[in-house]
């Protein structure tokens, strides 16, 4: 956070505003971090990947006017608590080597 803060408050050419999402993903289940087909085989989005999504939206929205503001735009997703090997497998899976989050019902949500 400390360095989140020192980034949105500089004013020269490395200025960035930067969001931060905190989530902890020992606090909940897999499906509720990456998301789950139900019952009647209709995907609901997990913390994750509505995040990812949220975040790919509000930069895609973003008209030409904004471009620069885009640019200086960063929002940190951090993947806070103790680190265990289920949940980084099924993060490295997930994310592709372009910057992709592929979701199991095969959608792709570009970072």
């Amino acid at each position: 956070k400390v360095l989140a803060r020192a980034l949105s408050k500089m004013k020269d050419n490395a200025f960035r505003q930067v969001d931060i999402t905190v989530i902890n993903p020992k606090a909940v289940t897999m499906n509720q971090l990456f998301g789950e087909t139900t019952t009647n085989l209709e995907w609901c989005d997990g913390i994750l990947s509505d995040v990812v999504r949220q975040i790919s939206k509000r930069k895609e929205n973003m008209d030409e006017q904004e471009a620069p503001i885009a640019y200086n735009f960063l929002h940190w997703v951090v993947l806070d608590g103790p680190i265990d090997p289920n949940w980084v497998e099924n993060m490295n899976t997930a994310l592709d080597d372009n910057k992709i989050l592929c979701l199991p019902n095969s959608e792709r949500v570009p970072i």
